[in-house]
């Protein structure tokens, strides 16, 4: 599936494969005998990453992952290959990777939008690796309810429990696995526990678990929630309703 080439010792092609043609959009007929300079997107990738220069000044073979721009400007990554032979002959094997390419583009855009989010929600969100209970990543938003920077999760895991009552703490635990075991969204009410020692009541702690493509629950999701300001606004409203 990989385009093959066998040059000469003047780079002219002397072989090519289908696939060689394919993505040089070039018919073998015409790239028999043509110079590699001759043929556009061979001719850049090789010239990208200096491979005839590097074959003059080593014995082995030359490989690099050169990236370019085809000729509507969109971005060509290739793995090239050139293995020299006695008689001066050189095999190229052109491996194009332009979908690794994109897939890590897409990654990088994704990782981006994620972190963005949990940036810029207001309640503190997190992704946990299953089945350790790993913390993996916990938002922004944590030191404003809890009092503790992000960064100190990654030096005590631990210290996840510590945002629960201590009273809490193992009704919570028991709701969380029972939960997870679902493989289903749910919902955890407790009374949180900040820096200064605090209680934090009306908290929700809404967990997604995240299978895998086997299904396998590899990771669960989720947001903490502070539910206060909707308890106290229904406070009031009873409060209103009774003096009425």
């Amino acid at each position: 599936s990989d385009a093959l080439l066998t040059l000469d010792a003047n780079h002219l092609i002397l072989e090519a494969n289908e696939a060689a043609a394919r993505l040089l959009a070039t018919p073998i007929e015409r790239l028999k005998g043509a110079s590699v300079l001759e043929i556009d997107l061979l001719a850049r990738l090789l010239t990208a990453g200096s491979i005839l220069q590097k074959l003059k000044a080593d014995t082995g073979a030359v490989v690099d992952e050169v990236s370019i721009t085809d000729t509507e400007g969109q971005p060509v990554q290739c793995r090239v290959e050139a293995i020299p032979f006695p008689g001066g002959r050189i095999v190229l094997h052109v491996q194009n990777t332009t979908s690794v390419l994109r897939a890590r583009a897409a990654q990088r855009s994704a990782e981006q939008l994620h972190h963005a989010v949990f940036e810029a929600l207001p309640a503190v969100a997190w992704t946990m690796a299953l089945p350790e209970e790993r913390l993996l990543e916990i938002g922004s938003s944590v030191e404003r309810l809890f009092g503790y920077q992000p960064a100190a999760f990654q030096n005590d895991p631990e210290l996840w429990t510590e945002l629960v009552h201590p009273a809490d703490r193992e009704r919570v635990r028991a709701e969380f696995r029972r939960g997870l075991a679902s493989s289903r969204p749910f919902e955890i009410h407790f009374t949180g526990l900040h820096h200064d020692h605090r209680d934090l009541p009306f908290l929700v702690n809404r967990v997604v678990p995240v299978a895998d493509e086997s299904g396998w629950v590899d990771r669960c999701e989720g947001f903490i929630e502070d539910q206060s300001p909707q308890q106290m606004l229904q406070e009031t409203l009873r409060s209103t309703e009774a003096n009425l």
